[in-house]
C-alpha cells in the first residue's frame, strides 16, 4: 500500500480497477457508509468521489490486482 502525505489525484485513479484503502474518518460516498476499520476495497469510480468529495479523508491506497 502507498502512503500519500499529501492529497491523492482523483485523476491518476483508473474508474475500472478496484481499490484497497485506509481512511482517516468515517465517510460516506454513493450512500454507502465506511468506517476506518477492515479491509475497506471500492472501485476507482467510487473512490474518485469520495476523494472529490472528502480530499482530507483518504489516507493511502494501493491498487487490487
Amino acid at each position: 500500500m502507498t502512503d500519500q502525505t499529501s492529497t491523492i489525484d482523483a485523476a491518476t485513479i483508473d474508474p475500472e480497477t478496484n481499490y484497497r484503502i485506509v481512511i482517516a474518518r468515517p465517510a460516506t460516498v454513493a450512500g454507502i457508509k465506511l468506517r476506518p476499520r477492515g479491509d475497506i476495497t471500492l472501485r476507482g469510480d467510487l473512490l474518485k468521489i469520495l476523494i472529490t468529495e472528502t480530499p482530507d479523508v483518504v489516507l493511502s491506497i494501493a491498487a487490487v490486482a
